[in-house]
């Protein structure tokens, strides 16, 4: 584990116990996503997650005395990273665990940073991949290919969909990442608020189109699930991710890279009573030591 998790000298506490508590609300998602996936598809799902979270994240702006922008170029930029980073990805990742576990699916989506890694270097000239960096790329990417193997094909086309859409989810939050680099100027509440807005108005017509909710007669559990993955894990997590990264930094904020996916491995597992084959806890390494080895090197243009 990177030396950012341990208890350094000077590292307000506080920090560390956010940063613990997020890496379990975002690995939860999977769970929370698992449970209200049999009653609420993943349209109206994600809308709702979203339009919880928009509210929340508005209210909070608000209060603290903000206001959001309203020339057209900053609802662009919103709109991109809320696709990026909120339509798609939670819209492919509840599609995904209708066929797939929630443990396979936090396993996949920790394959972000290694995309993250990979555009960067495509698409910025001062992230540039070193030796170490690209040796994690593609560690990460054995990961992958280790759940890609023959034995997933030979499961069927359905639950192959579903862990592909998955995957494409974490190349959007890839997407998502590096795409907002460019916005370091805009304030991160408004940023994370205009996100969600921009989201939710998307996925609102959507739902409605394609999957007409009022038809919908949901169990309790998962109308709690879904109002539990918003209000809580998207809204709060992401006022705690903020919090984390104004004041302890971005490499420590990163380190929920780590914890999220074996925190959403040990909820599908302990809570959802799902087993992980040899080939998912060989990919979950690999993918956790890729994600380790290109955040512990940095971006240069050599070694």
């Amino acid at each position: 584990m990177p030396a950012a998790l341990s208890a350094r000298r000077g590292r307000d506490p506080v920090d560390l116990i956010l940063l613990l508590a997020l890496g379990v609300l975002w690995g939860g998602a999977f769970v929370a996503i698992k449970i209200a996936i049999p009653d609420i598809p993943p349209l109206t799902q994600a809308a709702a997650r979203t339009l919880i979270a928009a509210l929340l994240l508005y209210g909070i702006l608000r209060r603290g005395g903000s206001s959001m922008p309203m020339d057209r170029g900053s609802w662009r930029a919103f709109a991109i990273v809320g696709f990026l980073g909120a339509v798609a990805p939670f819209t492919l990742i509840a599609y995904g665990e209708i066929r797939v576990d929630a443990s396979l699916a936090a396993i996949l989506t920790g394959a972000a940073p290694i995309f993250a890694a990979g555009f960067s270097h495509l698409f910025s000239s001062d992230e540039r991949l070193t030796w170490r960096r690209g040796g994690g790329v593609m560690l990460g990417f054995a990961g992958v290919l280790v759940l890609f193997g023959p034995q997933a094909w030979s499961e069927g086309p359905g639950e192959t969909l579903g862990q592909l859409a998955i995957l494409v989810a974490a190349v959007c939050y890839a997407g998502a990442a590096v795409f907002g680099r460019r916005l370091r100027r805009v304030p991160v509440p408004v940023l994370s608020t205009g996100t969600m807005i921009a989201s939710a108005g998307m996925l609102l017509p959507a739902a409605l189109i394609f999957e007409t909710p009022w038809t919908l007669r949901p169990a309790a559990g998962a109308v709690t699930a879904v109002v539990v993955l918003g209000l809580v894990m998207t809204g709060l997590a992401t006022l705690m991710f903020f919090r984390i990264l104004a004041s302890a930094g971005a490499n420590f904020a990163a380190q929920v890279n780590y914890l999220a996916p074996t925190a959403g491995v040990i909820g599908g597992v302990v809570l959802l009573g799902e087993t992980l084959e040899p080939a998912a806890i060989a990919a979950l390494f690999l993918i956790l030591a890729g994600v380790a080895v290109v955040h512990s090197a940095p971006p240069s243009a050599s070694d």
